[in-house]
């Protein structure tokens, strides 16, 4: 019999691993998805998982296996800290784009006497193309409802609710869930 004994992981390892993982956290959460939820599930995680796991090793005065779990903690915390920076970057361009839609629909407005009936006819004269609301890749374009009496721009701030709407006829911004 001819058996293989597989040594256990490398710290070098098992930091790539983490890596990969904590990359694969950001593209899923903030530029797919774009919500957040894993990012706050991965911090809860640490604080109630991994901390008192590294700090056992502390005690334990086991230096190397202490380092690994401070180290592997650190690169999920930056990871997630990064989702939610990057939303919240998202966000505030979210917002100046749709200042810009709205200075169109008003200029619109303003040369034909009423707003558009959907956002494609302020292209070309007003705007060269009608932006996306957010870089996430779902649920990320501007939704536009006009009826006889009002005229609503919105877009999802937290999907797949969270949405956040500017009422042109009072020109004001509300969020609804």
């Amino acid at each position: 019999m001819n058996e293989t004994v597989e040594s256990p992981p490398t710290p070098g390892k098992q930091l790539r691993t983490s890596l990969a993982i904590g990359v694969g956290i950001f593209l899923v959460d903030a530029i797919w998805m774009g919500q957040g939820v894993i990012a706050i599930v991965t911090i809860l995680l640490m604080l109630c998982y991994a901390l008192p796991r590294a700090l056992w090793a502390w005690y334990k005065k086991n230096p190397a296996l202490r380092n690994l779990r401070f180290a592997k903690m650190a690169v999920y915390l930056v990871a997630a800290a990064l989702v939610l920076a990057t939303i919240q970057i998202d966000l505030h361009f979210a917002r100046q784009r749709a200042d810009t839609l709205i200075a169109a629909l008003n200029q619109y407005q303003a040369k034909h006497g009423n707003f558009p009936d959907k956002l494609d006819k302020l292209v070309p004269d007003f705007l060269p193309a009608v932006p996306d609301a957010r870089i996430s890749l779902t649920q990320n374009q501007f939704y536009y409802h006009a009826t006889a009496k009002s005229h609503d721009l919105s877009y999802i701030v937290i999907p797949p609710f969270g949405l956040s709407s500017h009422n042109l006829e009072s020109g004001r911004w509300t969020v609804r869930d």
